[in-house]
């Protein structure tokens, strides 16, 4: 599974890739079935934080989920929230037991 971090102007560049890659592959290495996944992180001022993932998967369209929050770990939490509901979706649809 491929990792994309992407968060033009946050302050802490290094530091952010490594923990978010390493949380990330942590969450979603169980499923075989997710080749890349790519998180944005985007300061977007008066509205907070926007937090997007984008996840490709084998014999499907991409997922993708977006949130904004006004703290950047609420905005993580939010849309790997969404986006576990899609995993879950296509889980039941692809893999369901005869």
């Amino acid at each position: 599974m491929d990792i994309k971090v992407n968060a033009k102007a946050h302050e802490n560049q290094d530091g952010l890739k490594e923990y978010y890659s390493l949380e990330l592959n942590k969450r979603f290495a169980k499923y075989v079935f997710i080749k890349e996944v790519i998180l944005k992180i985007k300061d977007i001022k008066k509205d907070g934080i926007e937090v997007s993932l984008e996840l490709e998967v084998e014999n499907s369209n991409k997922m993708f989920a977006k949130s904004v929050e006004e703290t950047e770990p609420k905005a993580y939490k939010s849309v790997v929230s969404k986006i576990n509901r899609q995993i879950e979706k296509y889980k039941e649809v692809h893999y369901k037991s005869n």
